[in-house]
């Protein structure tokens, strides 16, 4: 058996089309299946262990042929109350006849389609996209007297996609009067014979007024193999020229096995089904996904067999291959995300889990490994066959990114991806970073934060390392408590402050100068005090009000108000504060450099220096100006006031500005017309003018155009150009192309998973973008879990990897 079992698995699955990432308070505005962990809403079965989540429809009662079990979803299990459809897994124990289950939203007929194919004894198990009721219900048919389980792992939120609809029979082929097709085409066409496929319409057919529109990219079908003449298996494909070397459903000889399925539709609204084996078949739909959206398709793969490659054991990359027959009560792991297909940052997979020849009746339950083992099945198998079933699971989000397998008997198991489900968006609308600690602003004023909470640099954090008084740092992103009504944040070093929506402003974190502006005595030692605390008036009481950006530096921070105002706090030396002092204080002071008559419309700070972006589109600066071979201030060779020039001889002032930003290294712009110029040190190349060769005055970035932001740090900087591309250049890399011996200026382009917004470069080596769909992504050095995700302690992240913001909340 176990040879001839063995030839009639193929690699097993379809590609899979999954909707775009969603808010992880609002999943339905962005259309994602939502993963839950498995959780049994119906037992009828009155001997078993394992109860349902909460003790409703437990021990129901054996359910008699032509009997109809109204059972209740939403609300249950981890469903949302308001979904749409669930993502079940139903199971036929010990039927007394040939017949069927069918899953359907309470209508007043029973829909002529089948989820669940059974034949007498054993037990079958099917998942299915279920549509609810408006109850929040599915009805369950049974043909025959059945007991019946059903587990949860999943719900569609409403108004997102899959898209759920009344359960249809498409196609039938059995010449059998009383078995047929929602509209009667594709019905009575005759056992499809081995080698062959069937080709049939998915567009505008279904149920009446629910019907899978043009538009739709996919399908979730439910396909059964009927009694086939030999062992094989069914591909499912959207009609191309050639089959895949795929599989769906793996069947022997005069087996009835049913699974699901999530199709890709062809041009013209067709789906194909190949048999190995001469077959009778049938298909019905339950859900589609709609066309348009950032959709995600991956090409199938197998991730795990435990057969030996001379027994037709073979996985996509060599790995989890050959492990063995798994025994009898033992849990198999594998790793599904960062292989396969599947991103590092996937929160479910769509998977095909086949039991292979196992040694006695038993079934397979998987589940994420950082979870408890839930008391659910999602194949269910007999002695010596091949039983298959797909599954919606979670994956772990403990750093391994894998699911577990228990198997109740000893088997050989098979493990197929094909598709997977993306990180909820935190829909971030600012995203800031400090090479220690980062934080993003969603959009409802919230703030998320990650990286090491030294000096209390994460408000609200209070985890303590074992046996340690040293807090720890946040391995995960998680949401700041005491936080809220944030327009933006500017961080650095072990410090943050926040621009809050009243147009005032709070810091937090280390304040050895003043630079949190909170008025409070300091002694020149770490001065932590607990925050945020609100950025003071100019009095030293009150608040700094009328705000409307705030940004804070390695020595101090500086602030703007509506009329164009700035002010400065923190430490003085050299004026960096603009006030015609050098007494360090933790108040803010007006900036009285401004020429009279100018406002100011923006403002950076780096060391011990300022610049600030006039009404009149130039920049000027002041504070500490270096060591005369290159000038912080960029205002050219002589004493120019500091103005930014463009040339040594300070002939010809920097115009046309559309914001600048502040690096420990110097300082950028960005003008109107889309080019980044920088000025201050260049020993690094981080001028980006293709040399090291110090400059007193600004210079043009070489092979940037259409930038609309810019962002630096002390030895690269970064830009974000109208395109949604970061353009990153500098000697230095902790971050970028894998080329640490060369010490020659070079620009590169940063690899990331979406258009880029903007982008915060402070650190040496570390950098974060915001995506335009409210991800963020970050690169660079990962001591302390400073890139918001986990990987071995210290270890770098060349390209950039997901902030795993959907564990915050």
């Amino acid at each position: 058996m176990a040879s001839l079992v063995a030839s009639a698995l193929a690699l097993g699955a379809t590609v899979a089309v999954l909707a775009a990432p969603t808010p992880a308070d609002a999943a339905a505005d962005d259309g994602n299946i939502v993963a839950v962990p498995p959780a049994r809403l119906l037992e009828t079965r009155t001997n078993q262990a394992s109860p349902t989540v909460d003790g409703k429809f437990d021990r129901y009662g054996r359910v008699p042929a032509g009997g109809i079990v109204p059972l209740d979803v939403a609300g249950r299990g981890g469903v949302d109350p308001d979904a749409s459809a669930a993502y079940l897994n139903v199971t036929a124990v010990n039927p007394g006849a040939d017949g069927h289950l069918t899953v359907y939203p309470c209508t007043e007929q029973v829909p002529e389609s089948s989820n669940v194919n059974y034949v007498p004894g054993g037990a079958v198990a099917n998942s299915v996209v279920a549509k609810l009721s408006a109850s929040g219900k599915v009805c369950i048919f049974s043909h025959a007297a059945v007991d019946i389980v059903v587990d949860v792992s999943g719900y569609v939120p409403a108004g997102a996609a899959p898209i759920p609809v009344e359960p249809a029979r498409l196609v039938e082929t059995r010449k059998v009067a009383d078995r047929v097709t929602v509209d009667h085409q594709y019905e009575g066409i005759g056992r499809v014979a081995g080698g062959t496929s069937v080709k049939f319409k998915v567009w505008d057919r279904g149920q009446e007024g629910d019907e899978v529109p043009t538009t739709a990219e996919a399908v979730f079908l439910n396909v059964t193999a009927i009694r086939p003449g030999g062992p094989g298996h069914f591909t499912v494909y959207p009609c191309t020229d050639s089959v895949p070397e795929v599989s769906n459903l793996n069947y022997v000889t005069n087996q009835t096995v049913p699974n699901s399925v999530l199709a890709t539709v062809s041009d013209d609204g067709h789906v194909c089904i190949y048999t190995h084996a001469d077959a009778d078949l049938i298909a019905d739909v339950n859900a589609y996904l709609p066309a348009g959206g950032n959709r995600t398709a991956i090409e199938p793969a197998r991730c795990a067999d435990t057969r030996p490659p001379e027994q037709g054991g073979r996985t996509f990359d060599g790995l989890f291959l050959g492990a063995g027959r798994q025994a009898a009560g033992s849990v198999y792991a594998v790793t599904i995300a960062g292989r396969c297909g599947i991103p590092d940052a996937a929160v479910a997979a769509y998977i095909n889990v086949t039991a292979v020849n196992p040694s006695g009746n038993g079934h397979l339950t998987v589940w994420p490994c950082d979870e408890p083992q839930p008391g659910s099945s999602n194949v269910n198998y007999v002695a010596g066959t091949a039983r298959p079933n797909a599954a919606l699971s979670k994956i772990s989000l403990d750093g391994n990114g894998q699911i577990c397998i228990f198997t109740l008997a000893e088997t050989h198991l098979i493990v197929d991806v094909n598709g997977y489900v993306p990180p909820p968006s935190p829909g971030f609308t600012q995203v800031a970073h400090s090479g220690n600690i980062g934080c993003g602003v969603d959009s409802d004023g919230g703030v998320i934060c990650w990286g090491h909470n030294l000096y209390e640099a994460l408000p609200g954090f209070t985890a303590l390392r074992d046996n340690s008084t040293q807090e720890q740092p946040s391995v995960y992103p998680y949401r700041v408590p005491n936080l809220s009504n944030v327009i933006e944040v500017s961080l650095y070093g072990y410090r943050g402050c926040a621009l809050l929506e009243d147009a005032t402003a709070v810091c937090w974190g280390q304040g050895t100068n003043g630079e949190r502006g909170d008025g409070k005595p300091f002694s020149g030692d770490d001065g932590v005090m607990a925050g945020p605390n609100p950025v003071v008036g100019t009095s030293g009481s009150g608040k700094l009000d009328n705000l409307t950006k705030i940004v804070t530096g390695a020595r101090h921070s500086c602030a703007l108000d509506s009329t164009g105002t700035a002010y400065c706090w923190g430490r003085a030396a050299y004026d960096a504060l603009g006030t015609g002092g050098t007494t360090t204080t933790s108040t803010p002071a007006p900036v009285t450099v401004i020429p009279p008559g100018r406002t100011v419309d923006d403002i950076a700070v780096s060391n011990d220096s300022t610049c600030a972006l006039l009404d009149d589109e130039s920049v000027l600066c002041w504070g500490f100006a270096a060591d005369g071979i290159y000038s912080f201030l960029g205002d050219g060779d002589g004493d120019n006031g500091g103005v930014v020039m463009t040339d040594a001889a300070a002939t010809s002032p920097l115009a046309g500005v559309d914001s600048i930003d502040g690096r420990a290294s110097g300082f950028c712009a960005v003008r109107t017309n889309g080019t980044v110029w920088c000025w201050g040190s260049n020993f690094y190349g981080q001028l980006g003018d293709g040399t090291t060769a110090e400059r007193s005055h600004a210079v043009q970035v070489k092979n940037v155009s259409g930038a609309v932001q810019v962002s630096g740090g002390q030895k690269n900087n970064c830009a974000v150009t109208d395109a949604g591309a970061s353009i990153c250049w500098g000697a230095y890399r902790g971050f970028g192309p894998d080329n640490p011996d060369s010490d020659a200026p070079l620009w590169w382009t940063a690899p990331l998973s979406g258009d880029a917004v903007s982008v915060d470069a402070t650190s040496d080596g570390t950098a974060c973008w915001l995506l335009d769909d409210g991800f963020a992504m970050c690169a660079g050095g990962n001591f302390n879990y400073r890139l918001g995700f986990p990987t071995d302690s210290g270890a770098g992240q060349r390209n950039p990897g997901f902030v795993q913001s959907w564990l915050a909340d």
